[in-house]
């Protein structure tokens, strides 16, 4: 009976797979930069929706394929490690974005990755996470950047991460209708006010 999966096969698409996901973590990164260094243009929210998102599902499904791309001996660090880097993505999008559920997200993302990352530094001399292959290295970039920006999201007042990332982070207006929304968060005339502001141009 003929195979149903050629193993060269799958090598061909992670490797696809692979390119994908390094496209996709440097322009979240530079979608970042853009945004601490409060450079906003027409549809940067759009590409932060489509790269971070994208860059979640590529993550988790690492979980699963990760095998073969990446020179990693521990199927569970493995899991660990596409888990934390997808959750962490969720969770940057989600503060980017100042939707419900941020920081709890990015607890977890945060978490998950320093869990990862001490048990990837216990591997030294092991011959579990081969540090010579690029492919790890690339790995290893993404958990250590995205863990340290979700540190941020997580530590940071509400405020200061409005003023620093938000288009509208130095409107006066705007930081006195957020901070309204901050103080009374069960008034939807106040938060109806907030987001009717930040909506207009």
């Amino acid at each position: 009976m003929r195979e149903s999966t050629n193993p060269e096969d799958i090598k061909l698409i992670c490797k696809k797979f692979k390119i994908t996901e390094i496209v996709f973590f440097t322009v979240s990164l530079l979608i970042l930069v853009l945004k601490f260094n409060r450079i906003f243009f027409t549809g940067l929210p759009i590409l932060s929706i489509l790269f971070l998102g994208g860059l979640a599902i590529l993550s988790f499904w690492l979980i699963f394929t990760g095998k073969y791309i990446y020179d990693i001996k521990n199927d569970y660090l493995q899991g660990f490690i596409g888990f934390a880097c997808s959750a962490l993505s969720i969770g940057i999008l989600f503060s980017l974005q100042f939707w419900p559920g941020a920081v709890a997200v990015s607890k977890i993302g945060v978490c998950i990755a320093l869990v990862s990352l001490v048990w990837i530094s216990a591997t030294v001399g092991k011959k579990i996470y081969a540090f010579d292959n690029f492919n790890n290295r690339m790995l290893l970039a993404k958990l250590v950047s995205f863990t340290l920006v979700g540190i941020w999201f997580v530590l940071t007042p509400p405020l200061e991460k409005f003023k620093q990332v938000h288009r509208k982070g130095d409107d006066p207006v705007a930081i006195r209708l957020y901070v309204e929304t901050l103080q009374d968060p069960a008034s939807e005339a106040k938060k109806e006010a907030y987001i009717k502001y930040i909506r207009s141009k």
